[in-house]
């Protein structure tokens, strides 16, 4: 078939198509002919895609996805610092103990 030639036609529209699953795609996304059953939601609650007409392609979900709810990587290394931190603090407390005990022959201060 030369890319050119349009063999498929919408029937609600004079909108024609190379592909037959461009034409399928059309007629779920434009005209809501879904044979898939439900659309796809975003399993987060709250936002845009949670509720209301979601998507027809998971395609367009997993964009969404990994465009909207992808971990913050900020927010990680924040988290890798505070735990380097917290770390070194009971390092130096253990070693604050030991030295104590050492100091008072291990009776209890």
């Amino acid at each position: 078939m030369d890319k050119h030639e349009r063999p498929y036609t919408c029937k609600d529209w004079e909108q024609v198509f190379t592909y037959s699953g461009y034409l399928s795609r059309h007629q779920r996304e434009v005209h809501k002919n879904n044979k898939m059953g439900s659309p796809i939601t975003c399993p987060h609650g709250g936002r845009d895609r949670s509720v209301g007409n979601g998507s027809t392609r998971r395609a367009s979900i997993q964009e969404h996805l990994r465009r909207r709810h992808v971990p913050d990587t900020n927010a990680k290394a924040g988290l890798r610092v505070e735990v380097s931190q917290l770390r070194r603090e009971a390092l130096e407390k253990g070693r604050r103990i030991e030295e104590l005990e050492r100091r008072y022959g291990g009776r209890r201060v």
